[in-house]
């Protein structure tokens, strides 16, 4: 992990550096997960130490090789870019891809669909920061309308059932809070 805390401004200019480090005649697609993908896709202010993705079994040795290559240009340490989340088993099966949050010749950056990123979020709840990003997704899927059920509902299936408990704890809790907001 990396000594320093980068924003997420900071973390795309990281980001597109590490495009313009990889082969331009084919396009990488690596899916952003955790606080990274919170703050860049939805404009948060808040910073984090490593960047958690997925990406293609194929193009993984590579992206990670040239990442750690171009760590100390940023002050960060090897490891920065990791798939810790993967290996660990707290992604579902099938992730549901949403918005593009960077895009170059070689290399595509996607984040998880809403409703995923933020049952992820909820299941990875560690401190305030996590909190923070969950009450910024949980907003997001408040304004599609429906109750706390009819979310669960729509994001509880897309966990690892090791997952769901904690993250149905956390929704209520958070759901919560949001309430008491208002």
């Amino acid at each position: 992990m990396s000594q320093r805390s980068l924003s997420g401004e900071e973390w795309r200019r990281v980001l597109n550096r590490l495009a313009e480090n990889l082969d331009p005649s084919s396009q990488t697609k690596m899916l952003l997960i955790g606080g990274v993908a919170v703050a860049l896709a939805y404009g948060t202010r808040r910073t984090t130490r490593d960047v958690d993705v997925v990406l293609e079994d194929e193009a993984s040795k590579v992206v990670i090789r040239v990442a750690n290559q171009i760590a100390p240009e940023f002050g960060l340490e090897s490891g920065w870019l990791n798939e810790n989340a993967r290996r660990a088993g707290f992604l579902a099966e099938k992730i549901i891809e949403g918005d593009i949050v960077l895009e170059t010749s070689a290399l595509k950056i996607v984040v998880p669909s809403l409703a995923q990123l933020t049952a992820m979020k909820l299941a990875a709840i560690r401190g305030q920061t996590d909190v923070d990003d969950a009450l910024t997704l949980l907003r997001q899927v408040r304004a599609w309308g429906g109750d706390v059920e009819e979310t669960w509902a729509l994001i509880g299936g897309l966990l690892p059932i090791a997952e769901r408990d904690k993250a149905r704890y956390n929704l209520l809790k958070l759901w919560e809070v949001l309430d008491e907001s208002h």
